[in-house]
């Protein structure tokens, strides 16, 4: 409570700052008016109180609604204080003239001669602000976008001629500007030359707001790509203006009496303004682009000039540097963070000169960067700050060359130099401690880099010093608060410090000067509350800071420094003593350092201490005496008076130690957490330590202690105890090394883990125990690593001497130690050779990891001597003996192998090392297994990289200059080492010895395949010509692997599969090479597909998919081989399914490969498919099943690829990506092609008749036998896809399909509403719903396609079964059944009692009927009614009922009245939110919405509405169920179909009801047309457009809907968004039986009140309802006027839709309504619009679209069309005008002829933008930037009068107030357009 007045401010700060800031400024500030009274709040908040009032004002009018809202509360608790804050003087506004309109944008209206001036600077700002605002649409910050950039390119007036910019820019007259003396520092910026701004204060404003938007939107994701571009270039061509206009042969000065041409345009300086404003912004992705515009700046200033010194007077860039320098003074911290931006980026790249002149300035403002940031609110700024002001100073203290500097900017750095230090002084007096202290740590600074002493750097300042060294005026410190105090006290002590001469001192002898310490001393032996009630400075309830610490901190070492002052040193003494004996913990370390300096300076006070200690020293001997806080303090006091500590306290403190540490172990075991103990027993250790005169009597029993209790307190608690025992024990290495290993203690996993410990540390004590270990106590190590015996002890031993040497290894000067320690290394690597070493790594390998990770360890260390020794093949080999398989963490080998050896070895050495490995391989002098880990681990990984690095030549083949190959030439001998390598491996493991590889292990056979087979890969790159060595090369590694392969099959010798696979995958790169003989082809081909025992899918599938594709190709007899054995296997074994499976796989893979020889398994592999598919079903897994389909698949590709088809099954899954189709290598495309490796036949053979039949009804068998496991990616629906595309009318549309064999499915039925009958109750029967769904698609596709007796025929057989589907009551099955019967109805139509039907339907039909009516009868008996038996027989009603003409008449009441009872059930579930109970569940997600939907469908034909025999009309009905759905159904599925229905019943040809319109699945005719695609029915003397409106049937299936969705993409409403299409007409409402165009308005308009107030964000329904609104006001005809003239409101909301595209098309029937005359139009707007209609939409803005977009001049150019405009003038003008006086409206004709050709710039488009401009500063030339700038010809002549208007449309419509103020201010224009009889007439009307 009583600091509220210190968080006021903190709170205004938080208020004016950002969004997240003011949020919580608003949270604090509501906590204190709720919490506190009135009168007591307001006088706290008295000082900031009005500024707090505007800060709440500011947020209400701009923060966002949740803020707003608060501070309007806040606004009305503050009552009259409020309205006193805010309440502002009365100012009177002069009323605006013509002068003062500003920019105006000129439109030619038609039959008017004079042209309306629209004024437009309102319209800029709000752009600006809608970009500024995240929360608008991109299609209003579009618009915002399009005002911006195209007012901007409409008053630029860009260079006409580039080579003459160019050329101008190139005058020497630029380079040799600039200062050339008389430098002097800026100290203060003067005003006595006004910089020539733009005289017109609105049109400059208006530019520079452009300019502010146009970077917010360079900042903004969705708009960078443009305006970064075209930001770099304005500000460039700002940047030549200025250049031309200031500097050069064609300058001109700025003075008041000289001002030329120039003022009357848009002046350069107003980019800067602008990159001032957006550098202050608060959203630092907005500010960054002012600070890519400074850059750019700079960046075209370097380029003209080639050094910036010479534009270091130029006055565009002196007005960048006063407001970048203004902006420091900013109250926002944003503004703060933007100016420190520019400044660093101009001190970056500014010559030194510069930045000496404006140091000071610089200086001056970042201090009052400082000063005026609070800590908590800076977000960064006082660091950011800090950091500028430290390279300002470095920069100029020690500029780089500083001797060679000329004399002039030597005086200049001297002179600035003085000003800085001076500024410091007076800064070291500041309240603000920021400030105080970096004005300190600069004179320091000065002091370090000036190599001077401090005392000298002020000397020339000891005057100003002494003004208040000691305080003066007044002296007594009472008269100053304290935080005054505090700075007073904290700059005296510094200025009394300074080394060098004397700058300021205390007089012992004068008493003002005595006063002042002994008034500090008096203030400091009081404590905190009697301090502050008895002195007025001290009350800081008002005042900051807010504790008294910093000021105590400050006042001891103020006090310190007069230790010699006799008259005052015995109290200073005292209170310090005081302080650290008995004060506060926060004060100790002060006192500590403050006592120790007094200490140091004088003599005073001993005696107190040694009284002090002789008490202290009584009291320790009793138990429990050393406490924490004592124990800290007699440390402390130790440290300043080390000598009057004896050896009894040492005694005492040992004795009291060893409890002490069984408390603290105990405290521990109770209280994990706590460790107090354990940091006073530290406080003992260093106490003892320094205490004690012999160390070494207590080192021993010290260890002992400290390891017990390490061992049982936790590791990180005793972190405190290990740094006091390590001090304690620095210096005393050798005893505590001889300790550790004393009798074997070091083998203690307690002793070992403290060691280890010790070592791990960072103190001065870890370098000397490790400097000791490794050289006079390396002997130690060195007896550890020995294991001669496996025993446990020798174990440990070798495990404690790893562990420790690890350690050691891990620091960089001991790594080198021990790769010259010869011994350790030798002993290692012995004890890695042992073989009982790796019997006992062998047996802990599954242990737990402390046990295995020695071999970790272990291992690290040999790396450390093989990264040392790389060319000691010896030791390198060593290691992989247990680096794999007999390590846990074999990867960090292969870590080590492949990312640190491996890349640091030359070729050379990698071949030296394969030849020794090769070596040991021949002469078997180590075993297998490790002349395999060889190969793995090391040969492998070196070859594969030295492959990969691209220079494998330099290791395959000798170098002649290697001392080798010089040998063996001097000799004339070969040496067995000499030739190709890979011609010595094969010498050495193929020729030498042929069995070589047959007496080898498994795993080095396996590893030297691996190998041959890497250099099979890369051999044919490195082999010399000619090529036989090569040849007879794979020869023999064909041998190799075909022997490997005869012997395992031949000999039945047992291979090991690793070796069959790598002798596989060698002969499949051989293969690939066409260099296999013909005579080992078969045996590779039994070894690949005959694999006997072995399972051979995954191990051989990638051999397969190498070889298959070479042997086919390339060779046609190994083709013709590889067809013949493949046949053969198949047919010789049929049996074998593995075998086979994993043939017919691979054809599939590459069935375009096997095309040309698909003769030979055609009927083999349609055998197969049924024996795998269809025999033993139940026996047959999913993988055979699915292997049956991929070969029907296969089949059918090669009958389409043999026709020249695409492969597609109405899904988007070609043949290669169809589900479960194998990838191979040689992938199908899209488009199938014939392979041209090899040609086709002479005779393209076609599949025999039986297995055309025969693979299609396969498909249909296999439809339903594979099951389906998911909805629509199953094996079931995969066959049916191709089995659609397979019976296409250009495949094989007259297969004989058997589908009488889908009775047996359709009669499982049965079992849907059948209990289940299972002998396992766990197990549940099958559901036969998806099978009985996929039969009666079937049907419903076939049917049209077959005969139509063939089908009659199906029909008569399956129509038993197809009554008994009938009464199934699933909404699944229904919606098939549906399909089928529309089908059905669709080829057959007729009435079974007319007697015109075929006599196999009559049955069906007949039962049809009756089903329909006991289903409406049980309905309508049962309440409530069985939705899904309802909603079964209304599908079936549905699909009858336009094709049966006497159905509908006999069941329309019970239809009415069902179709009631279902409206209300569905509307009592939207009521009450309960779902309806009902006799029967609802299954397979059928709910309400869908019922009524389908009743919806039923109950919108024409004879509902009209009377027919005995049933009267149903229409106030129908009528009243749909008004009642759309007012109170909230499901978004019924509104959407009410919408499609007013469509129908608007747009659909036929009226009788009777033809199919919208019914599911209805079929064509006769079979023409695709099967199953309804066709739209066209009614005689109708244009073909009505098909667009026609609705796509509802039911269709999933493949008809796909196809159609393919054959015809889905489209816009309207293609062309700015001109409306041309109206296609509809038919009359008049002719409408259905309903009235009265009632049809109705439902519209109740319908869009629902959309409104509903489904405000479901834009699908919106858009659906636009479009009906759409269409109904897009037609002109006469008979169509009741209709619209009822659905204006509808009519309004098209004009206020969301998206300004609609709005368009609306605007376009408007436009096409009203007349092209302007006082028409105005009077139709006045007159002709029913107001009550217009209450929700925007009337204004529609008024301002109406009006403005009647301008004929729209595709104009927005230069030729912009009056009182301030011009962007060009860069050449400015020179050419200074000679000529040429004048702007000289310069505006001169540029009149750029829209000459505006209409085909506009046709074309916007020029590209390329976005080569980044924020960095590159070196670029005068042409490069010529040439970019030059890009705004193009810009400027695209930009038209169109796109600045339509922006303004969109601001006005989703801108209320804006299109106020824009119709206020046009409204007058229009009105002096009219003439005074059209005024008149406007005014009777409107009256």
């Amino acid at each position: 409570m009583p600091h509220i007045s210190l968080l006021a401010p903190a709170i205004l700060t938080a208020m004016q700052g950002p969004p997240n800031s003011s949020t919580q400024g608003l949270r604090t500030l509501e906590l204190c008016i709720d919490n506190m009274s009135n009168d007591y709040l307001y006088e706290q908040l008295e000082p900031v109180k009005k500024e707090l009032m505007k800060a709440l004002w500011g947020i209400m009018m701009t923060g966002n609604g949740q803020m707003q809202t608060t501070a309007l509360r806040f606004l009305g608790k503050m009552c009259g204080h409020a309205l006193k804050a805010i309440r502002e003087p009365q100012q009177l506004h002069p009323k605006m003239t013509d002068d003062d309109v500003g920019p105006c944008l000129m439109l030619h209206m038609p039959n008017i001669s004079d042209a309306l001036h629209v004024p437009i600077f309102r319209v800029i700002e709000e752009a600006y602000k809608t970009l500024l605002e995240a929360t608008f649409d991109l299609n209003t910050r579009n618009a915002a976008w399009n005002v911006v950039q195209s007012y901007l390119l409409g008053i630029l007036r860009p260079d006409p001629s580039m080579q003459s910019l160019e050329t101008l820019l190139l005058h020497p007259g630029f380079k040799q500007a600039g200062k050339t003396g008389g430098y002097s520092v800026v100290t203060a910026l003067t005003s006595d030359i006004p910089y020539a701004k733009c005289t017109d204060e609105k049109s400059r404003m208006a530019t520079q707001t452009c300019l502010q938007g146009l970077m917010v939107a360079a900042a903004t994701k969705d708009f960078r790509t443009a305006a970064l571009p075209l930001f770099a270039k304005f500000v460039r061509h700002f940047s030549l203006m200025a250049i031309c206009q200031q500097s050069g042969v064609y300058s001109k000065p700025e003075t008041p009496g000289a001002r030329g041409f120039h003022t009357e345009a848009i002046d350069p300086y107003v980019i800067v303004d602008a990159i001032i404003f957006i550098l202050g912004h608060e959203e630092q992705a907005i500010s960054k682009t002012g600070d890519a515009g400074i850059i750019l700046i700079v960046e075209t200033l370097k380029a003209v000039y080639e050094d910036l010194k010479h534009c270091v007077m130029l006055p565009f860039l002196n007005y960048l540097f006063e407001k970048l320098h203004s902006l420091c003074y900013e109250k926002a911290w944003c503004c703060k963070a933007g100016a420190l931006t520019g400044i660093s980026l101009l001190i970056e790249y500014m010559p030194l000169s510069w930045t000496i002149e404006n140091s000071v300035l610089l200086t001056r403002a970042l201090i009052f960067v400082l000063r005026d940031s609070f800590q908590n609110m800076t977000y960064g700024i006082i660091e950011v700050t800090k950091k500028l002001l430290d390279k300002i100073l470095r920069r100029v203290l020690s500029p780089p060359d500083h001797e060679s500097l000329p004399q002039d900017i030597q005086n200049l750095r001297l002179q600035a130099i003085q000003e800085i230090i001076r500024e410091f002084v007076l800064s070291s007096t500041c309240v603000v401690e920021d400030v105080r202290t970096q004005a300190m740590d600069g004179l320091l600074l000065f002091s370090q880099v000036l190599e001077q002493s401090l005392g000298k750097v002020l000397e020339p300042h000891q005057k100003l010093i002494a003004e208040f060294v000691p305080p003066k005026r007044p002296s007594t410190m009472k008269s100053y608060q304290m935080n005054h105090q505090l700075a007073l006290l904290e700059a005296n002590r510094f200025f009394l410090n300074v080394t060098g001469p004397t700058v300021a001192s205390y007089d012992p002898n004068r008493t003002e000067d005595v006063d002042v310490i002994t008034e500090v001393l008096e203030f400091l032996k009081m404590a905190d509350e009697p301090l502050q009630k008895k002195y007025q400075c001290f009350d800081f309830r008002q005042y900051y800071p807010l504790s008294f610490l910093p000021w105590r901190i400050a006042a001891f070492r103020f006090v310190t420094v007069f230790a010699n002052f006799q008259a005052v040193s015995p109290e200073i003494h005292k209170v310090l003593l005081d302080t650290l004996t008995a004060g506060s913990d926060d004060l100790l370390d002060v006192a500590t350092e403050c006592l120790a300096k007094f200490a140091a300076s004088s003599p005073v006070g001993r005696n107190s201490v040694t009284e002090y200690l002789a008490t202290v020293k009584a009291t320790l001997e009793a138990p429990g005496a050393f406490t924490r806080d004592l124990t800290d303090r007699l440390v402390r006091l130790q440290t300043v008076y080390p000598d009057l500590f004896d050896e009894d306290f040492a005694q005492l403190t040992f004795d009291a130690l060893r409890p002490n540490l069984e408390t603290a172990a105990a405290e521990q075991r109770e209280i994990p957490h706590v460790c107090d103990g354990v940091k006073k027993c530290g406080l003992m250790i260093t106490l003892l330590g320094r205490t004690t005169k012999d160390r070494t009597r207590y080192v021993n029993d010290l260890l002992d202690l400290i390891v017990q209790t390490e061992e049982a307190l936790m590791t990180r608690n005793g972190r405190q105890l290990t740094a006091a025992l390590s001090s304690f024990l620095h210096g005393y290495g050798t005893l505590v090394v001889d300790v550790f290993f004393q009798n074997d203690r070091i083998l203690e996993p307690k002793w070992t883990a403290f060691l280890e410990k010790l070592l791990r540390g960072k103190d001065d004590f870890q370098g000397e125990l490790k400097a000791l270990l490794t050289t006079e106590k390396v002997h130690l190590l060195t007896n550890m690593i020995t294991f001669t015996e496996n025993t446990d002890q020798q174990w440990q031993s070798l495990s404690v001497g790893i562990r420790i040497l690890y350690l050691l290894a891990k620091k960089h000067s001991v790594i080198t130690w021990l790769a010259s320690s010869p011994d350790i290394i030798d002993k290692l690597r012995n004890v890695w050779r042992n073989p009982d070493f790796n019997a006992r790594l062998r047996s802990i390998m599954f242990q737990p990891q402390d046990t295995w990770e020695l071999s970790v360890k272990f291992l690290v260390l040999l790396m450390v001597n093989a990264r040392t020794h790389p060319n000691d093949f010896d030791a390198l080999f060593e290691m992989t003996r247990h680096s794999s398989r007999s390590m846990a963490e074999g990867s960090r080998w292969r870590q080590f192998v492949e990312c640190q050896m491996v890349t640091n070895l030359e070729a050379k050495t990698r071949r030296q090392m394969v030849l020794k490995w090769l070596d040991m391989v021949k002469n078997k002098t180590e075993a297998d297994e490790y002349l395999a880990d060889i190969c793995d681990l090391i040969i492998q990984p070196i070859v594969k990289q030295q492959f990969m690095q691209g220079s494998a030549d330099l290791m395959i083949n000798e170098s002649p200059s290697s001392p080798e190959a010089a040998t063996a030439s001097s000799s004339g001998a070969k040496s067995p080492a000499q030739g190709n390598l890979i011609q010595i491996v094969a010498q050495v493991l193929l020729l030498d010895d042929p069995l070589l590889l047959f007496k080898t292990s498994e795993l080095l056979r396996v590893c030297c395949l691996k190998l041959l087979v890497i250099f099979t890969e890369q051999a044919e790159n490195f082999f010399p010509e000619p090529r036989t060595d090569q040849n007879n090369l794979m020869s023999r590694f064909s041998v190799l692997a075909s022997q490997l392969l005869l012997k395992r099959d031949r000999e039945h010798i047992q291979i090991d599969v690793g070796t069959i696979y790598q002798a596989q995958n060698l002969l499949a790169q051989i293969s690939a090479r066409g260099q296999v003989a013909a005579r080992y082809v078969p045996s590779i081909l039994r070894s690949l597909f005959q694999g006997g025992q072995i399972e051979p899918r995954s191990a051989n599938k990638g051999a397969i998919d190498v070889l298959l594709p070479n042997l086919l190709t390339k060779n046609p007899d190994t083709a013709l081989l590889l067809c013949s054995f493949l046949r053969k296997a198949i047919m010789e074994d049929p049996g074998n399914i593995s075998q086979v499976t994993i043939i017919f796989q691979a054809i599939v893979r590459h069935r375009l490969h096997f095309f040309p020889f698909r003769h030979n398994f055609v009927a083999l592999m349609f055998a197969s498919a049924q024996k795998l598919g269809l025999i033993n079903v139940a026996q047959t897994s999913l993988d055979q099943k699915r292997t049956a389909v991929d070969i029907l698949e296969c089949l059918v590709s090669w009958e389409a690829l043999r026709k020249n088809l695409e492969v597609d099954y109405g899904d988007g899954n070609d043949v290669g990506n169809a589900p479960g189709a194998p990838q191979s290598p040689s992938k199908p495309a899209k488009q199938p092609k014939r392979p041209s490796q090899v040609p086709p036949p002479k005779e393209e053979r076609q599949l025999d008749a039986k297995i055309v039949d025969g693979i299609a009804n396969v498909l249909l068998r296999l439809s339903f036998v594979v099951g389906e496991p998911a909805a629509n990616d199953s094996l079931g629906r995969r066959c049916f896809r191709i089995l659609k595309f397979y019976t296409r009318r250009d495949m094989y549309p007259n297969a004989d399909m058997r589908m009488q064999w889908l009775e047996r499915i359709l009669v499982t039925v049965d079992q849907i509403n059948a209990p289940p009958k299972s002998e396992n109750p766990q197990q549940p029967p099958p559901n036969p719903i998806p099978s009985v769904c996929l039969a009666l698609e079937t049907l419903t596709y076939f049917i049209p396609n077959i005969n139509r007796q063939l089908a009659l025929g199906v029909i008569n057989e399956l129509s038993p079964s197809l009554m008994k589907v009938t009464t199934c009551f699933n909404a699944r099955v229904a919606k098939c059944m549906n399909s089928l019967i529309s089908t059905l109805c669709a080829l057959w139509p007729g009435d079974p009692v007319s007697r015109n039907l075929p006599s196999q339907l009559e049955g069906l039909y007949s039962h049809l009927i009756k089903v329909i009516h006991e289903g409406l009868t049980e309905f309508e008996r049962i309440s409530p009614g069985p939705q899904t038996h309802i909603f079964c027989t209304l599908m079936l009603l549905k699909a009858t009922m336009p094709y049966v003409p006497t159905i509908l008449d006999r069941f329309l009441t019970l239809v009415a009245n069902a179709a009631k009872k279902i409206m209300d059930e569905h509307l009592g579930i939207g009521k009450a939110g309960q779902p309806i109970q009902t006799n029967q569940s609802q299954q397979d997600g059928f709910v309400s919405a869908e019922l009524v939907v389908v009743v919806l469908d039923v109950i919108k034909v024409p004879a509902f509405f009209t009377s027919s025999g005995n049933q009267g009309s149903h229409r106030g009905t129908i009528i009243g169920i749909m008004s009642d759905l759309i007012g109170r159904s909230s499901d978004v599925r019924v509104h959407r179909a009410l919408i499609r229905i007013f469509n129908e019943w608007l747009v659909n040809p036929e009226r009788d009801g009777r033809e199919p319109s919208t019914s599911a699945g209805g079929g064509s005719s006769g079979g023409a047309g695709k099967p199953g695609t309804p066709k739209p029915v066209r009614k005689p003397k109708k244009k073909r457009e009505e098909e667009e409106f026609v609705a796509e049937p509802e039911s269709s299936s999933l493949d008809e809907k796909m196809a159609k969705k393919k054959k015809k993409p889905k489209q816009a409403p309207f293609m062309d968004a700015n001109l409306p299409p041309m109206p296609m007409p509809l038919p009359l409402v008049d002719d409408i039986q259905t309903v009235t165009p009265k009632e049809l308005s109705q439902l519209i308009l109740k319908l869009q009140i629902q959309i409104e107030r509903k489904f405000v964000e479901d834009s699908e329904l919106q858009s659906l309802y636009t479009t009906l609104i759409y269409k109904i006001f897009s037609h002109q005809d006469e008979r169509m006027m009741d209709l619209q003239q009822r659905l204006s409101n509808a009519y309004m909301y098209g004009l206020r839709h969301p998206d300004p595209e609609w709005r368009k098309k609306f605007y376009a029937i408007h436009d096409r309504h009203f007349s092209s005359h302007m006082f028409e139009r105005l009077n139709g707007l006045f007159t002709g619009f029913s107001w009550d209609a217009c209450t929700l939409t925007y009337y204004v803005g529609f008024c301002i679209n109406t009006i403005l977009g009647l301008a004929n001049n729209q595709l104009a150019t927005m230069a030729t069309s912009l009056h009182n405009a301030k011009l962007i003038l060009p860069v050449s003008a400015l020179a050419s005008d200074s000679s000529s006086g040429q004048h702007p409206e000289n310069i505006e004709r001169r540029f009149s002829g750029m829209s000459e050709s505006i209409n085909d710039a506009f046709e074309n488009g916007s020029p590209e933008i390329s976005s080569d401009e980044t924020p960095k500063l590159k070196e670029l030339s005068v042409g490069t930037i010529v040439e970019r700038v030059y890009k705004l010809n193009d810009l400027t002549r695209a930009t038209s009068v169109r796109n600045f208007l339509e922006g303004v449309f969109q601001l006005c419509h989703m801108k209320n107030q804006l299109a106020n103020d824009v119709w206020v201010l046009v409204l007058p224009q229009i009105w002096k357009l009219l003439n005074g009889e059209q005024r008149d007439l406007l005014v009777t009307s409107f009256r």
